[in-house]
């Protein structure tokens, strides 16, 4: 956690965002050779504890520092269930969360 002197997690959310882009190219070598289960086991993981240590704090910072996190993680549940970028992030969580069909 890193805790900045006015309060505005900028550093911290840039901490998370480095994390997280480790773990795109990671997961897009493994989308392939990997079965859906074992993929979102992984999400859960490595991903998921990052996007949610601490999500209390974020509730008060700026609109851009979150947004960034959001593209992210959007860009993490297409690339792990192969979707195209067109595939809208309520579908791709709703068959990471529940195995939905859309």
């Amino acid at each position: 956690m890193v805790i900045d002197e006015e309060l505005i997690w900028t550093e911290q959310i840039e901490n998370i965002c480095n994390k997280l882009l480790k773990y795109t190219s990671i997961c897009y070598k493994l989308r392939d050779k990997l079965p859906g289960k074992i993929l979102r086991n992984i999400y859960y993981a490595f991903v998921h504890p990052h996007l949610v240590y601490a999500i209390e704090i974020y509730t008060n910072i700026c609109s851009t520092n979150l947004d960034r996190l959001i593209s992210l993680n959007n860009k993490l549940l297409h690339i792990l269930q192969d979707k195209p970028v067109k595939f809208y992030y309520s579908e791709c969580l709703c068959l990471l969360l529940f195995h939905c069909k859309v």
